[in-house]
């Protein structure tokens, strides 16, 4: 938290399958920036200096993917930086963010996811990238699906003409 202080959630609903407090009500004691305590609801006890929240309907879960952000970077920062983006996802929830290829020039090779991947680490929420399926994202021949994904890529997309593409490369006969 910002300001340093200690943060106490009262009578959340916990949301989270792999949690033992999953759907159930729950304290939650917040240190800093780190979780301290989870209890029962009703069971933890606000210390001095411990800011109180506690609000109808109000529900916890582990950090979100956002799985469809244009990524402006490299070519179009002056729309959204790595940083910026990272940024905005954790403000809005998230903790990941797959990060789709809108760059100039666009991230159809291994050398771009890693340099990506690399501008991004030590970012408040993990940015994850997809390379193009296309070399230049132009559907015509096939990038470096294997290379990217050794360098990191996540996923591959060329958007919102991806299957036509991969249609289009697979009937020039050069997707077996």
């Amino acid at each position: 938290m910002s300001n340093g202080s200690d943060l106490l959630l009262r009578n959340a609903l916990a949301v989270d399958p792999r949690s033992p407090f999953d759907g159930s009500r729950v304290d939650i004691l917040i240190k800093g920036e780190r979780i301290s305590k989870i209890g029962p609801a009703g069971t933890l006890l606000p210390e001095s200096e411990t800011c109180v929240y506690e609000a109808d309907n109000l529900h916890v879960s582990p950090g979100w993917t956002d799985m469809l952000a244009c990524l402006n970077q490299p070519g179009h920062e002056y729309k959204e930086t790595l940083s910026q983006l990272s940024q905005a996802a954790v403000k809005g929830g998230f903790a990941q963010v797959l990060c789709h290829p809108h760059t100039q020039p666009v991230a159809d090779n291994s050398q771009m996811i890693r340099s990506l991947s690399l501008q991004a680490s030590g970012l408040p929420a993990q940015l994850l990238f997809c390379g193009t399926v296309s070399a230049g994202g132009e559907g015509k021949n096939l990038a470096e699906l294997v290379d990217m994904s050794e360098a990191g890529a996540t996923a591959f997309s060329d958007h919102i003409d991806a299957l036509d593409k991969l249609v289009r490369i697979q009937r020039q006969g050069k997707l077996t």
